[in-house]
């Protein structure tokens, strides 16, 4: 039997907070993992997948088609002001109020592929199941999602250290490391992948 919507989003939501609890969704906590989920995956510019099994979400990840509005989007369609105000110290506004309040930019429900790289934003695997394939197939499903809107490549930022697994993780799945960034006080590593767009042949 196929999970309802509001299932999904709490076991989406619950499978955050325990795999990220140090991202800005999972440190205010499920309820706001909650509203989070219940915003991207109604959102036209975000994609969410899940891997399911035995009726339990054990794997899942989101994708940003509009990685650089996201944060203002947060502030006005999620619980987002709410949460943070209750757990104030648990919040990165810094990274937030930046992202929301900084230069303007234009969100659309069709970006632009030649103005936008979509970002991979969350992955994560329940604990008990890692080492089966379960991320692998998620990419898999971001590549043909991307591939056939058009985008030709997307990106991820992970904890720049050579010793996380996120970093062999996303190597083994075909990403390349192309920069560094600090965007609020450590460094991140920058990985893109690149996807191949169908009707197009590559020209040897």
């Amino acid at each position: 039997m196929a999970l309802s919507e509001a299932v999904i989003v709490d076991q989406l939501a619950r499978l955050h907070t325990t795999c990220l609890p140090h991202s800005a969704v999972g440190r205010l906590g499920a309820g706001y993992a909650r509203s989070f989920y219940r915003f991207a995956r109604r959102s036209p510019v975000e994609i969410v997948l899940v891997e399911v099994h035995d009726d339990e979400v054990i794997a899942g990840c989101t994708v940003s088609l509009s990685p650089a509005t996201l944060g203002k989007r947060m502030v006005l369609h999620t619980a987002l002001p709410f949460y943070a105000l209750i757990r104030p110290f648990a919040f990165p506004w810094d990274t937030v109020l930046a992202d929301a309040f900084g230069a303007p930019k234009l969100a659309s429900a069709s970006p632009s592929h030649k103005d936008v790289t979509p970002e991979l934003v969350y992955i994560f695997t329940r604990p008990g199941e890692r080492g089966a394939g379960h991320g692998r197939r998620l990419i898999d499903k971001i590549d043909d999602q991307l591939s056939q809107r058009g985008f030709e490549r997307y990106i991820v930022h992970t904890f720049d250290d050579p010793k996380d697994p996120a970093v062999r993780f996303y190597q083994r799945c075909g990403m390349t490391i192309t920069g560094r960034s600090r965007p609020h006080g450590m460094w991140f590593l920058v990985l893109e992948r690149r996807l191949n767009i169908p009707g197009e042949q590559s020209i040897e």
